[in-house]
């Protein structure tokens, strides 16, 4: 890793405090998503910890925190492909243009690049887009209000004309209640491709339905 980090400011190197790294050692767990029945393969389920370290990477600047998330990332994926083989393309969930350029960057893109290298994998960013900006879907209370909130909020280009489907495993860092990866899924299929698998760092439990994984919209 030496000469990817060199030149890297002080945020950008990896650093997790020793208590959040013994808390989010890998853990992995699986599920549905609700509509359209994928499998969802997270590296944890997702907890206060896991919540606070990514708000610090995604809203704070730290930078640096994804690197010591990959290892979450990539027992997902490795639990994915050994339930249900590899994928021709890692997919990240898309963000709108005006939240990525407020952030500065997409960090299921980020994720799904560190990975792909270390697995073998091939990342495609330019996939799926995200046509129309959404509220916060942990916000809203039924189902049925956070499958409106994405009605038409994803687009994906055309699979290419093959015998055999491309097939997808898509990228996420939290996977709540299941309705972004959901409206996701309907668009790559609504295009051709075959989505095989969702991977994320965490995944919430039934139980956990109404955790707020993110202060502002995502």
């Amino acid at each position: 890793s030496g000469p990817l980090l060199s030149g890297l400011m002080w945020y950008d190197r990896p650093h997790l405090c020793r208590a959040c790294g013994q808390r989010l050692q890998p853990d992995p767990v699986s599920g549905f998503l609700p509509e359209s029945g994928i499998a969802v393969h997270a590296g944890r389920r997702t907890g206060p910890e896991l919540v606070s370290v990514i708000s610090q990477w995604k809203y704070h600047g730290v930078r640096g925190i994804a690197w010591p998330l990959v290892p979450l990332l990539r027992a997902a994926v490795d639990a994915a492909v050994m339930a249900a083989g590899p994928v021709d393309y890692l997919v990240p969930i898309a963000l709108h243009n005006r939240r990525q350029r407020t952030r500065g960057f997409n960090q299921a893109a980020v994720l799904a690049r560190l990975v792909a290298g270390q697995q073998g994998l091939r990342v495609r960013t330019d996939l799926l887009r995200r046509v129309r900006s959404t509220g916060q879907q942990a916000k809203l209370d039924t189902e049925l209000a956070r499958q409106a909130n994405l009605a038409g909020a994803f687009a994906a280009i055309p699979a290419p004309a093959r015998q055999r489907i491309p097939t997808v495993g898509l990228v996420d860092d939290l996977v709540t209640g299941g309705a972004t990866c959901d409206a996701t899924v309907g668009a790559l299929q609504a295009s051709g491709w075959e989505v095989s698998w969702v991977s994320a760092l965490g995944m919430a439990a039934a139980t956990d339905a109404r955790v707020d994984t993110d202060p502002v919209e995502i």
